[in-house]
């Protein structure tokens, strides 16, 4: 098998389901998030490095991101879509500008709000 080839199962078989629903581990600590033991295996499989070779070094040649920095760039990416108009329509549906009553320092941070109460009017969800 070519390096190619292994290249495009790893990235099919187990990128695709380590980075499924990983948005939901946003905000854990590191220790708790599994997926980049996983992610550690795949890429020494894929360049044929040693257990005994320190890891840091192989994601980064391979242009890697760390598993906790994935899911906050996922995170980000779906707010940053969301509030240019080509997000989806339920998540821009949460967020709004933060705009204080009040002349604040904070003002132009581009912070957001996210709204917890359900707008609909006589549902009975």
């Amino acid at each position: 098998m070519t390096k190619q080839d292994l290249e495009k199962l790893i990235h099919a078989f187990i990128r695709s389901k380590t980075d499924y629903c990983n948005g939901l581990l946003t905000g854990l600590p590191k220790k708790t998030i599994h997926l980049q033991l996983i992610q550690n295996s795949a890429a020494r499989v894929l360049t044929n490095t040693k257990r005994t070779v320190h890891i840091t070094s192989v994601p980064k040649s391979l242009h890697w991101l760390p598993v906790s920095h994935r899911i906050d760039f996922k995170v980000l990416l779906l707010i940053y879509k969301s509030l240019h108009g080509t997000g989806l329509r339920y998540i821009t549906d949460t967020l709004e500008q933060y705009n204080p009553m009040r002349p604040l320092r904070s003002m132009g941070n581009g912070l957001l709000l996210t709204q917890t109460k359900n707008k609909r009017r006589g549902s009975s969800f």
